[in-house]
């Protein structure tokens, strides 16, 4: 199964600014070696070897991940992030057909996950078909609502494509063409869910949006059954320590709380995502370097990797 990240950001799309471009060209001529500049090859190396946070940016689209098995696509959320894949779709002349259509996995109708939805252009043309699941249920008029005028001129009316709308049952397993998918309720405002995907022996589990940092120790041993065994847990790490404890019922975490929860587990990898919109690249690289810190003295026994998802972040998981 392979996963691709399309959008990291939290509450609101934040694209790079002028000022933060700048920024970021200064830092990397600061860098640079006269020995740097002699070929095509040194700069290339040059660049390689500052952090992402220097050299490129962790993104600011909302959320949306593609995974892929066996020729079929499924999108999990579909914010901002949802408009790349779009125009992938696009130039590539990828069709959804009937025997193979495009699947939709819906955590929740907070504007953050569906604004890429009515931008989808894949959904305006009429040999496509598109599948959507959720456990939640009257999601399609939820979903469908901000395509109501003065809102949004884009009426779902106009989308030709084939369209279906189906509800899961939370806590049973679902088989969603070569995909096996699992829901749970999760702690967040307004009814937001998790899933498990599995396909091809590997394991993804979608954690966004939930905050874990208060919850009872029963109700985290819930997350942490569900976690078991995930080559990949895709987790809220939209604060830092002191954010997530400050806003609390706001309905997100930091990375702290998750590798607390899965200290000793088999999990593989910790995806920290779900950036806040007003922490820069900067910001997110030092969270992430204080958590891998924190693990060293906190933690004993297997821990999982920590890693930065960021947009165009690729991964394969179980078979190749």
């Amino acid at each position: 199964m392979q996963v691709e990240i399309y959008g990291v950001r939290g509450s609101i799309a934040s694209p790079l600014t002028t000022s933060d471009i700048e920024k970021k060209i200064l830092k990397v001529l600061e860098s640079i070696r006269p020995e740097d500049l002699e070929s095509a090859q040194t700069r290339k190396e040059a660049l390689a070897r500052l952090p992402l946070a220097t050299r490129g940016t962790y993104g600011g689209n909302t959320t949306c991940v593609i995974l892929q098995s066996q020729g079929s696509h499924m999108v999990l959320d579909m914010g901002t992030g949802l408009n790349r894949f779009s125009q992938e779709c696009l130039h590539e002349g990828r069709k959804f057909s009937e025997d193979n259509p495009l699947y939709f996995l819906i955590t929740h109708v907070h504007w953050d996950h569906i604004q890429g939805f009515p931008f989808f252009v894949p959904a305006y043309i009429a040999e496509n078909h598109l599948k959507f699941y959720s456990g939640r249920p009257n999601y399609k008029q939820e979903l469908l609502h901000q395509q109501v005028s003065p809102w949004c001129p884009a009426h779902f009316e106009f989308m030709r494509a084939h369209m279906t709308f189906d509800t899961l049952t939370v806590g049973e397993t679902a088989e969603i063409g070569p995909f096996k998918i699992k829901a749970m309720h999760v702690h967040h405002p307004d009814n937001n869910l998790g899933y498990r995907v599995e396909a091809d022996g590997g394991v993804f589990v979608f954690l966004s949006d939930t905050e874990i940092t208060q919850l009872k120790p029963e109700e985290l041993e819930v997350y942490k059954d569900f976690c078991e065994g995930a080559d990949v847990v895709y987790a809220d790490c939209q604060y830092d320590f002191m954010g997530a404890w400050e806003k609390v019922t706001w309905g997100h975490s930091n990375a702290f709380s998750w590798i607390d929860l899965l200290n000793g587990s088999d999990v593989e990898t910790l995806l920290c995502s779900h950036f806040d919109p007003v922490t820069d690249d900067d910001l997110v690289l030092r969270f992430l370097d204080t958590a891998t810190k924190y693990v060293a003295i906190a933690c004993d026994g297997k821990t999982p990797k920590i890693l930065p998802a960021y947009e165009g972040y690729k991964m394969t998981l179980g078979d190749e």
